[in-house]
């Protein structure tokens, strides 16, 4: 049986992954604000993805923070 201080196997896979979702959101909306042209010019998708700045930074702090508590081993 394993000692309960035991680290997890799959922690640094978890925390790796929220890390990436935090920086990919990050670069995403980077370029959304930036006007990088790859981004669609469509209008309806400029307006629909304008709704969601507030909660993309949310899940992005979320990721972030999880991600190192985990690595760090604290609740």
């Amino acid at each position: 049986m394993t000692g309960h201080n035991a680290r997890p196997r799959g922690l640094p896979l978890v925390a790796a992954v929220l890390l990436f979702v935090a920086a990919v959101v990050a670069v995403y909306w980077i370029l959304f604000f930036s006007g990088t042209p790859a981004l669609s010019e469509v209008p309806c998708y400029m307006t629909f993805q304008a709704a969601f700045p507030a909660a993309d930074t949310w899940i992005a702090v979320a990721a972030l923070v999880g991600g190192i508590r985990l690595l760090a081993r604290k609740s």
